[in-house]
């Protein structure tokens, strides 16, 4: 599987900086190793050593973001189209393609065995409604069976069942 990263580094006279545009890396310097994602930076003054925290990170459009992730998964990378379906949401929680985001984030994490991740991302997006509410509560029905929570996952079932009586999924929910 190949491995796409884009990195700057900008080697200066007091010092040094890398910036990861996308993918991640991996910095070692005198033993200390340092794991950057896409959007951080590590810089080195002759002086002190300081990293970019998140919250300065800049801002990359919605839209963007949604076509790296579906990237990702059309390059057989799960683990890449995860962590930027979670920077869109993070970065542009209320925009409709952070919601499809929530969507996609929680059938890998799912599919992955992230599953109490997988129940808090179908939730979220039950939470805002939208186009694929059926789906996200199938989804959640199968986390909550897939954790143990058979009670819990009984009574979403049954209000599921109400909800969607001609649901396709409807099968699959017998006990």
């Amino acid at each position: 599987r190949d491995s796409h990263s884009v990195v700057v580094i900008d080697r200066q006279t007091a010092g040094w900086s890398v910036t990861v545009n996308s993918g991640t890396a991996t910095v070692t310097e005198l033993g200390s190793t340092r794991r950057l994602e896409a959007g951080e930076s590590l810089q080195r003054k002759a002086e002190a050593a300081s990293v970019v925290t998140p919250s300065t990170k800049r801002t990359v459009k919605a839209s963007t973001l949604l076509a790296r992730a579906r990237a990702h998964r059309r390059d057989g990378d799960p683990r890449g189209a995860m962590q930027t379906y979670a920077e869109l949401i993070r970065q542009h929680p209320r925009s409709p393609a952070a919601q499809t985001a929530r969507m996609s984030l929680a059938q890998l994490q799912l599919d992955r065995g992230k599953t109490k991740d997988a129940l808090r991302s179908f939730r979220a997006y039950l939470k805002r409604g939208g186009a694929l509410a059926e789906d996200a509560a199938y989804g959640e029905i199968r986390a909550l069976r897939a954790l143990g929570r058979t009670a819990e996952a009984k009574r979403a079932a049954a209000a599921f069942k109400q909800r969607y009586p001609g649901s396709p999924y409807g099968a699959k929910l017998k006990p």
